[in-house]
């Protein structure tokens, strides 16, 4: 599939997560609009050599790298992503070094083409790709966002849904927080 546009950009902090289950979402945070996005897995691997020849392989998932760019940052994010102070009517932030970056779900939703049909694919925590959406030759600076994601205690860090239609997409990357929470 040939992915050509991305929108949605949505936060939401980990409100339970049991062991070996799936976690459950805080309310959801929209991050601006999005701009682009690139999530890379990272794994360990090891080989094995026995003879003088590779006798085992192993390949397993560690973590992701996420880097998100959008068109602003609320200053909602500043707490929700960072544990900063945020005071004065939303008008001033405090970073302290004593601030905890909090574990959040991650979501967006993007355009893809096959044979001139378009889905749209709903992903939370998504796979290794960069996306970015429609532009021009024009060139912004805009906030960029950098963490690491990791998988829940059930070991998923990958969800894809894919849809025909835009709305229906959203709804999707929405359901995974609390909806009675929604934000943005």
């Amino acid at each position: 599939m040939a992915q050509y546009k991305v929108a949605y950009p949505y936060v939401a902090a980990i409100k339970t997560e049991p062991e070996a289950t799936e976690a459950t979402y805080e309310k959801g945070l929209a991050l601006g609009k999005m701009i682009d996005v690139e999530v890379t897995p990272n794994y360990n691997e090891a080989s094995l050599y026995g003879d003088n020849a590779l006798s085992e392989y192993v390949k397993e998932f560690k973590d992701l790298d996420v880097t998100l760019n959008t068109t602003s940052l609320p200053v909602e994010a500043f707490t929700a992503l960072f544990g900063q102070t945020v005071a004065e009517n939303n008008k001033e932030v405090k970073a302290n070094i004593n601030d905890i970056a909090k574990y959040v779900g991650f979501g967006f939703v993007k355009g893809e083409m096959v044979e001139n049909v378009t889905t749209y694919v709903a992903v939370w925590f998504p796979p290794a790709e960069k996306c970015t959406t429609k532009g021009d030759s024009i060139t912004w600076n805009t906030p960029s966002i950098t963490g690491k994601g990791t998988s829940d205690n059930a070991g998923n860090w990958k969800y894809m849904k894919i849809f025909d239609a835009e709305n229906e997409a959203l709804e999707f990357i929405k359901s995974k927080f609390t909806p009675a929470e929604l934000g943005g």
